[in-house]
């Protein structure tokens, strides 16, 4: 079974960069990651759970270096001064389609329930 997490990455301010969400999706023994600015707005309730019918969501998300599986469970600081990781949401996901373009997955989570649609490259 395919394991996700979503992480919030707390930035400081000298790091240079917002905080925002890490997405990550284990494949192949790494993690495929996308950092989102924000998340949908169902996805930061607590216990509820996002529609299962709607079909596949195109959310803002942005492709970025795969991570270490160590992520999937792990909380806490990040070395070099980048701030720290809080998980917000775990589970396992189904691969429902691939193109070269984009990711087609479903999310099942302790509060997530959700298809998306992510692309697989990142912004020139």
């Amino acid at each position: 079974m395919l394991r996700f997490v979503l992480l919030y990455h707390d930035c400081p301010p000298a790091f240079g960069k917002p905080s925002h969400w890490d997405l990550m999706l284990e494949r192949d023994g790494a993690l495929l990651t996308w950092s989102l600015a924000e998340l949908p707005p169902t996805w930061c309730t607590v216990g509820v759970r996002s529609p299962t019918d709607a079909g596949a969501q195109s959310i803002n998300a942005t492709r970025i270096a795969d991570h270490r599986l160590e992520y999937l469970d792990y909380e806490g600081p990040i070395s070099g001064g980048r701030g720290a990781v809080r998980r917000h949401d775990w589970g396992h996901y189904e691969l429902l389609g691939e193109t070269p373009a984009d990711l087609q997955v479903r999310l099942h989570g302790k509060r997530i329930d959700a298809e998306l649609l992510l692309p697989q490259k990142s912004p020139a």
